[in-house]
């Protein structure tokens, strides 16, 4: 089993807990808004990362990151963007098993014709009357299965 991380919407504000539940995982998996290249060397520090450029990663250094990004953990293809409006195609559900995003602030878990839906919201500045809020995914083969985090209350539940 490969634990993965998944967060966004840091908005330079990444806390020692969201710090402590990343160092559980494998893989990391930020969808944008870190806003703070610290940041990024700070998670990469933590465990191998895909970060994607969101809409406030507007510094020079930003430029470098990638609007989105492909990755495989175990049997699963995830694939990352900030704002899942810049979607431009139909994710194939023999080729894309997880669509992760961010922007929203709002976290939100859905499967659209087979394919996983996944919105962290954000670790930092949640909307909606939400709590801060990440995922950590439990990859086993083609299995996900999704653990939801609570920074507010420090509590964790199986989604399944």
């Amino acid at each position: 089993m490969t634990k993965v991380g998944v967060i966004s919407d840091i908005h330079g504000n990444l806390t020692q807990e969201v710090i402590d539940h990343l160092q559980a995982c494998e893989y990391i998996v930020c969808a944008g808004d870190t806003e703070d290249l610290r940041l990024i060397e700070q998670m990469r520090a933590l465990a191998p990362l895909t970060v994607v450029r969101g809409n406030c990663d507007w510094r020079p250094w930003a430029e470098e990151l990638p609007k989105d990004a492909l990755l495989r953990v175990e049997d699963v293809n995830i694939y990352v963007l900030h704002n899942l409006h810049n979607l431009s195609f139909a994710p194939d559900p023999h080729k894309i098993d997880v669509v992760v995003y961010g922007h929203t602030h709002v976290y939100k878990q859905y499967y659209s014709e087979d394919v996983l839906y996944l919105n962290p919201g954000s670790v930092s500045e949640p909307r909606q009357g939400q709590s801060p809020h990440m995922y950590i995914l439990e990859i086993e083969g083609k299995s996900i299965h999704i653990q939801d985090v609570d920074l507010a209350t420090s509590r964790s539940t199986h989604w399944w």
